[in-house]
């Protein structure tokens, strides 16, 4: 399988957007850091990883 890992820092897109083009792009797995401190107050790590596993991508690693 193929891989990205998540990283918000810099970025104007919100998850879904993010998530959406990484499915789009091919990835099958995705990684994500597990602490709310590092998304923006709008966002949750629980969110990203149901719904990259509601499009189909499977979370593979969570950095804490």
């Amino acid at each position: 399988m193929f891989g990205i890992y998540d990283i918000y820092r810099n970025s104007d897109l919100d998850y879904k957007t993010r998530v959406d083009i990484y499915k789009q792009a091919g990835f099958q797995e995705l990684a994500i850091f597990i602490d709310n401190s590092y998304y923006p107050p709008h966002e949750n790590y629980l969110d990203i990883i149901n719904y990259a596993r509601s499009i189909g991508l499977q979370v593979n690693q969570a950095h804490i």
